[in-house]
């Protein structure tokens, strides 16, 4: 387990510029504003490449290996026809251990973590040298690097782990002015871009971003608009695994099968390059892009077959050319389609179920497949000029400005506006997945039938054990000051370095159980916190410390046998992380000469156990 001490301390004041990143499946996006005017987000456009001074927006996810492990080239530099070269992409997929691959298991997650870091390097490396030469003094101006991680990793040991991926590829290297902050979802990040152009107060908008391998979902209304713009999230955004990069990987599949049957065509290895680079190649993404526009009416895509004699033939192989028929690209985007039907499907539903009065005004569309004619006529035809849904009867379909810059945009729109006028877009959100802690709870022989039961011997009393106190449940408002719940800890006059245990568990279920016996519930993290014996001490000798108290295991005894100590266990749910503070019963966080604190999130996921160190205890009355 990984253990990073919590701190609230920190030496890095406002930034003096901020840096959007929206690594993606396909590519990586970068947005940036540079105070103290803080314009609207630019867009690097410039990026290395083979080709004289190309403009792009953003630049390929991809990172090139030559014999060894250590990069040679990554982005446009690396060139698929370089033998000795091995390219890999679309690693972000991996980076989520939980990832249900369908498609032959092409890496590991440990594989994945290296292909990442070693193109966030060359990202790093890039827009450092990039600001160098076109910002003055750049190499003394506070930077926030600001990142989005897939609305459906709700795991939030999964934005722990990538914040430490992107640290180890250089980002922050220089704590004093540089900064890093797994700021958003990419379906908030995109849903800023959205609700920032010439929407009106109360307006309703579901906002679409379809990218390349994932699609986010979010229901908003707008608050504020104008120059301080406002939103409030009337459901938890939702992220599934939908995307232009999968109808890619379809298509490999089938090529694969056709070029099975041409046994010229050497083992399943070479088959597998070939296919591959046809996927690449422009002749498949040009007619990928087009395909649903009204010039787009041809009955086959033909696909060159590289080094294939053109007097070979096989099933839909003629004249080294590989025809994929127009109905065979149909299904492949069909299956990504239906799936995000799905999704609104539920999102609507649910909107009806929770806010039936509410009707979505706007459905915005952004990211690369939300680019696509065909996706956008398909949304079209369902849920605008045939719409069935109750909170959607007229709705219009709006495009992203920018599509493919949606995310890397709204990171920065986010922050700098809160920079400049003090206020966050989001004014509420909703929580995507239920946050607990297992406790022991005072034993009610109704409630507790049937649970473990431990008698305490420093205060004789019956405790429940392995109990869960959920702090917020799935869907429900994330108040902005954090969510406090006062525990309690006993500390032996005995055992004064004994560490105890907070165990953060997590279920996605909307009923989420009332103890560990249930199901859909697991460990995410430990919140470990051991007392200096110096601070306890001070208490023994007659000083009066708001929350810790002397105490006797009965009524008789005089003199004390352990130290009762009541405290605020603080979460605050962000957008992508989650972080957690202590705090006296007087509302000051504990600094680290008063409490030491670790915080160790699980690499696996695991039921939670409540074993090993000493748990909270829920007290028999919570004080207000």
């Amino acid at each position: 387990m990984d253990a990073t001490r919590a701190s609230s301390h920190s030496s890095f004041r406002e930034p003096e510029a901020v840096v959007g990143i929206d690594f993606g499946t396909t590519c990586t996006g970068v947005g940036y504003s540079i105070g103290p005017t803080w314009p609207p987000p630019k867009c690097i456009q410039k990026w290395p490449s083979r080709v004289v001074n190309p403009f792009a927006f953003k630049v390929p996810s991809r990172v090139g290996y030559r014999s060894g492990r250590r990069p040679k080239t990554w982005g446009f530099l690396c060139n698929p026809d370089e033998e000795d070269v091995q390219i890999e992409e679309h690693f972000k997929m991996y980076l989520n251990p939980r990832f249900d691959d369908h498609y032959g298991g092409r890496q590991t997650h440990h594989e994945a973590r290296t292909y990442f870091k070693d193109f966030l390097r060359c990202i790093y490396n890039f827009i450092v040298g990039y600001f160098l030469d076109t910002v003055p003094r750049w190499a003394d101006i506070r930077v926030e690097y600001l990142f989005s991680i897939p609305t459906d990793w709700l795991a939030p040991e999964l934005s722990a782990e990538f914040e430490k991926l992107v640290k180890e590829a250089g980002f922050g290297r220089d704590a004093s002015r540089e900064r890093v902050r797994i700021a958003m979802t990419e379906a908030e990040a995109a849903a800023v871009c959205a609700a920032t152009h010439h929407y009106a107060v109360d307006d309703v908008i579901l906002v679409c971003d379809a990218g390349g391998a994932t699609s986010d979902l979010n229901i908003l209304k707008v608050k504020n608009a104008g120059h301080t713009t406002e939103l409030g999230a009337l459901n938890h955004a939702e992220g599934i695994n939908v995307g232009s990069a999968l109808i890619d990987w379809d298509l490999e599949m089938l090529i694969r099968e056709r070029l099975a049957a041409v046994p010229a065509l050497g083992g399943e290895r070479e088959r597998g390059v070939m296919a591959r680079t046809m996927v690449r190649g422009d002749q498949f993404q040009v007619a990928k892009h087009a395909f649903g526009s009204e010039g787009a009416v041809w009955p086959t895509i033909p696909l060159s077959i590289p080094g294939l004699d053109k007097r070979t033939c096989g099933p839909d192989i003629l004249n080294g050319e590989l025809s994929i028929r127009r109905e065979e690209l149909q299904r492949l985007f069909d299956i990504q389609v239906e799936k995000l039907f799905t999704v609104i499907d539920e999102q609507l539903m649910t909107l009806e179920n929770n806010w039936p009065n509410e009707q979505i005004s706007y459905f915005v569309l952004s990211g690369g497949l939300g680019c696509s004619p065909y996706v956008q006529n398909k949304i079209k035809s369902r849920y605008i000029t045939a719409s069935q849904a109750r909170n959607a009867s007229n709705p219009l379909l709006m495009l992203a400005a920018e599509p493919q810059l949606a995310v890397a945009q709204g990171l920065v729109m986010d922050r700098i506006q809160f920079i400049s006028r003090g206020r966050n877009v989001y004014q509420d959100r909703r929580c995507r997945t239920s946050f607990g802690v297992l406790v022991n709870k005072p034993y009610d022989e109704h409630k507790h039938r049937g649970e473990p039961v431990r008698i305490d011997p420093l205060d004789k009393k019956k405790w429940a054990q392995n109990q869960i106190e959920w702090l917020i449940k799935k869907g429900k408002r994330i108040p902005n000051d954090g969510i406090r719940k006062v525990y309690q800890h006993k500390i032996p006059l005995d055992n004064e370095d004994e560490v105890w245990q907070a165990e953060i568990v997590v279920s996605s279920s909307g009923r989420p159980p009332s103890s560990m016996r249930g199901d859909n519930v697991r460990t995410v993290c430990t919140v470990d916190a051991t007392f200096p014996w110096k601070t306890l001490r001070r208490v023994l000798k007659g000083r009066k410390i708001d929350g810790i108290k002397l105490m006797t295991t009965s009524w008789w005894k005089k003199d004390p046998q352990y130290i009762l100590v009541e405290f605020e266990l603080c979460v605050l749910v962000g957008s992508a992380d989650v972080k957690f503070l202590l705090k006296t019963r007087d509302g000051k966080i504990f600094s680290h000469d008063h409490v030491h604190v670790e915080i160790n999130w699980e690499q696996e996921p695991r039921p939670a156990i409540g074993h090993g160190k000493k748990p909270l205890e829920y007290p028999r009355r919570q004080r207000s």
